[in-house]
């Protein structure tokens, strides 16, 4: 999906100079400064749902079952860290339309990884139209994910053994529900970002086992714990930040090996 939005340096300069009938000043100022070149292509809503789902039934033809989180790092992650980027460059101010020519908007973008260069970005809308589109291909991807999560979730809730498990049970040490009071006390509220750190900090010390109980972890938390969590998505979307989150990593960590070690 990516590559038919985005063609990347399928045109290079000698192409674009006679395409669109550029000076050879103009020319050789996108020779000199422009690397990448990329054509963007107008799709609408429908287009980008439809590629979601044919994305997802080659997944599933190809590994014989679905995982969204394996989907989401081949098909999604990319796309969307791109999105965002340029997304982010226009709301700062950091954009701007170097050339317009026959219809067409050629977009200046510094992006983090320019170093010597300018991506440049052509496209048939304007600033506040790529904008507009940007932000409607990154809502789709985001429709589609909360969708996807929904149905595991169901899947989940559906299952038999989902109405026995608990949050000690998730815990791979024989004071498993004691933890789990403690942790109710000592972290009530915590919910999103910090639930995230909690789990990290849970799995750093072998407690959670570290694949595929992120789901778990959330609904045993949503079940057991006596106040709002927030959603699904505000805990396993987030982003682990090493320079931000480290310090209350490490206390909850501290916190918890007070735990483990009790007799």
């Amino acid at each position: 999906m990516r590559d038919k939005i985005f063609e990347i340096n399928k045109k290079n300069y000698l192409v674009l100079e006679k395409e669109y009938e550029f000076s050879d000043f103009e020319s050789e100022d996108i020779r000199d400064n422009y690397y990448p070149i990329i054509n963007v292509n107008s799709y609408d809503d429908n287009w980008i749902k439809d590629q979601l789902s044919q994305c997802k039934a080659k997944f599933i033809k190809e590994n014989k079952s679905f995982d969204l989180d394996i989907f989401k790092r081949d098909e999604l992650d990319v796309l969307k860290n791109e999105l965002e980027e340029y997304l982010d460059n226009i709301e700062k101010g950091k954009a701007k339309i170097c050339y317009e020519r026959k219809g067409d908007y050629f977009h200046w973008f510094k992006l983090p990884l320019d170093t010597f260069t300018y991506t440049l970005l052509i496209s048939n809308k304007n600033q506040n139209q790529l904008e507009i589109y940007l932000k409607a291909i990154l809502a789709e991807i985001s429709i589609f994910i909360e969708s996807e999560q929904a149905f595991i979730v169901q899947q989940i809730e559906n299952s038999p053994e989902h109405t026995t498990e608990t949050l000690s049970d998730l815990i791979t040490h024989i004071n498993g529900i004691e933890i789990v009071k403690s942790v109710k006390v000592q972290y009530k509220n915590i919910k999103g970002k910090r639930l995230k750190i909690l789990l990290l900090a849970l799995q750093d010390l072998n407690l959670v086992p570290k694949e595929r109980n992120a789901q778990k972890f959330y609904n045993c938390c949503k079940k057991e714990f006596e106040w709002n969590i927030a959603s699904y998505n505000a805990m396993n979307c987030y982003n682990f930040n090493e320079f931000i989150d480290n310090v209350e990593f490490t206390s909850m960590k501290q916190y918890l090996e007070t735990l483990i070690n009790k007799n």
